[in-house]
């Protein structure tokens, strides 16, 4: 599986429609039906708005959350969130790339891609499974 992290222009007119394009492509995405091991999967927007769901993974630090600055390196790598809980799920929760790794802990499935540093968290409840945060590490 090749990750590709989207290019963003440094020019803020044209950073701001490829934002709003990358956004949109989000909320399709998230508002898909998927099951994660037999459980309707979610996407940390049940009891928050979609803004605020947006917010959630494209705003990095609780300082930037503070000030809602987003995060260029989160932004690029949004996409690449459904691709790997789908890439999972279709090889039955277990990896054949030796750059990602899946793995339980607790009540949390941990999707992490070697190469990349990047998580996905995903929290397990009684009837369904919760996308908490996805982020590169070290960025």
């Amino acid at each position: 599986m090749k990750l590709v992290a989207k290019r963003i222009s440094k020019n803020s007119t044209v950073q701001e429609k490829e934002i709003a394009s990358i956004r949109k492509y989000f909320f399709v995405e998230i508002n898909k039906q998927r099951f994660f091991l037999s459980k309707p999967l979610e996407f940390a927007k049940i009891n928050i708005s979609e803004d605020e769901c947006w917010d959630k993974f494209a705003i990095g630090s609780v300082k930037d959350h503070r000030t809602r600055k987003l995060s260029i390196n989160r932004i690029k790598r949004i996409h690449w969130i459904t691709m790997l809980i789908d890439y999972i799920t279709k090889n039955n929760y277990i990896s054949p790339s030796t750059d990602i790794t899946y793995n339980v802990s607790g009540n949390e499935h941990i999707i992490y891609v070697i190469s990349e540093k990047y998580k996905v968290v995903i929290r397990e409840s009684n009837n369904i499974m919760m996308v908490v945060t996805a982020f590169p590490e070290n960025i």
